[in-house]
């Protein structure tokens, strides 16, 4: 039988802090560094680029959909997938797929925005519009556009 791996108890990554982003599509940038604990240029350098839409969204989104789970299993996390978001669990971190309505940007229509949700159940959001909430329901107040939580990822820090 395969032995399986658990949110480690010993080792807890370091605390999550607020990276904003630095530019109109690299929120997947930031979410990956708060998330793992590294530096933009780390995680942007390892994608080999931030999200280009002109290079076409949909290819932009397959290559960044695989640069991140190998990033994530270089410093040793994995994630459970899921299609919505599911109850928030005291002691999980989620990288929380956003889906936005905004007329004034036609790629909104197909590509994501990404938050993250840390162990406490603060809200981290890299668009420096907003920053950081105390819960999901501050966050969702605080959006002035239309929108829906979509994919979820759930994080493990492996042992």
């Amino acid at each position: 039988m395969a032995s399986m791996r658990y949110l480690a108890t010993a080792a807890r990554p370091k605390p999550i802090a607020l990276i904003p982003m630095r530019g109109r599509y690299d929120c997947q940038t930031c979410v990956v560094a708060m998330l793992i604990g590294i530096s933009y240029e780390e995680v942007e350098q390892a994608f080999g680029g931030n999200f280009d839409p002109a290079k076409g969204p949909e290819e932009e989104g397959i290559r960044l959909s695989q640069a991140s789970p190998l990033l994530f299993e270089k410093y040793q996390f994995g994630w459970i997938e899921r299609c919505e978001m599911p109850d928030i669990v005291n002691g999980r971190r989620y990288w929380v797929g956003v889906h936005i309505t905004d007329v004034s940007n036609p790629l909104t229509e197909s590509v994501a925005h990404s938050i993250v949700i840390d162990e406490s159940g603060n809200v981290f959001d890299p668009n420096p519009q907003y920053g950081k909430f105390k819960s999901l329901a501050r966050w969702r107040d605080a959006m002035t556009l239309p929108h829906q939580l979509g994919r979820v990822h759930t994080t493990l820090n492996l042992c």
